[in-house]
């Protein structure tokens, strides 16, 4: 059974002093990705001659709902664990849940894309630029948050005792070598980033590369939270694992039947060349 430990039960806000400001590392990389995330999708959006206002307020939608639901995700955690919850500490110790905001995002893609008419799939301006904000946004998690579960494995990372003091939710466990899970998940985003770009041009099915790299993270994400602490919530699965035995099988049965149909194969010789614009989800 894996650890319990959950993030916000100490004071300490790792941060950097900028001046007589200080910045929280993991608020700043959270921007840092989203800026990055936004830039990718411009730029995808010209290449594909998308980059329209209606493309790029589906953008803004994405981005909103994708913060609400990050958030809204994990504020039932800090509810159920301390006595007196406050709006403030919800904002600073209430956590934030990558999936919760992958959700978010694509509801507000679609939310947004009903508002200002547009019918067709975006999956592919977003293919490119979710994993890359995200590699950027761990980034404050692996700087942040507790490592993952103690191994014997000679990449382990050990906290000291003055670090492991710094990050909330860090215990005696910090000071054993354990998994650098969100390094693992950079890892992963900086590989899938690289393989969408190799195979953008060659999905024939408007959209389908963004389902292929949920998948392939949903994936990952299922397997690597057997090496996080995040606390169970059915046996030995927690909540993220749990919401993946949902949203990954769903994912796997529209990319087979759309294998199925032949719109992931490229068109027929005098049939036609361009990239179908068929209607469908997977913003």
């Amino acid at each position: 059974m894996r650890g319990a430990a959950v993030r916000g039960d100490a004071a300490v806000t790792p941060s950097w002093q900028v001046g007589v400001w200080s910045v929280p590392l993991h608020d700043l990389f959270v921007v840092l990705g989203a800026l990055v995330g936004l830039a990718v999708y411009v730029a995808e959006a010209r290449r594909r001659g998308m980059a329209d206002r209606a493309h790029l307020l589906v953008a803004a939608g994405a981005l909103v709902g994708g913060v609400a639901l990050a958030k809204g995700a994990t504020t039932w955690r800090y509810l159920l664990t301390v006595d007196d919850p406050s709006v403030l500490g919800v904002l600073a110790y209430g956590g934030k849940s990558i999936l919760g905001g992958l959700f978010g995002a694509y509801a507000g893609a679609e939310v947004t894309k009903k508002l200002v008419g547009i019918h067709h799939s975006t999956g592919d301006l977003f293919a490119p630029a979710v994993p890359a904000a995200m590699a950027v946004g761990r980034i404050g998690c692996l700087l942040t948050e507790p490592l993952g579960t103690p191994t014997s494995l000679p990449w382990g990372v050990a906290l000291s005792a003055e670090q492991a003091d710094a990050v909330a939710g860090c215990d005696t466990a910090c000071l054993l070598p354990s998994h650098p899970t969100h390094a693992y998940e950079i890892g992963f985003h900086v590989m899938s980033l690289v393989a969408v770009l190799a195979l953008r041009d060659r999905l024939h099915k408007r959209g389908m590369m963004f389902t292929v790299w949920l998948l392939a993270y949903g994936t990952f994400r299922f397997a690597s939270e057997f090496l996080r602490t995040n606390p169970d919530l059915v046996g030995p699965l927690s909540g993220s694992q749990v919401f993946l035995l949902v949203t990954v099988p769903l994912l796997a049965w529209r990319l087979v039947r759309t294998w199925r149909s032949g719109l992931l194969r490229p068109p027929a010789v005098g049939v036609g060349t361009g990239i179908d614009v068929g209607v469908g989800v997977g913003s």
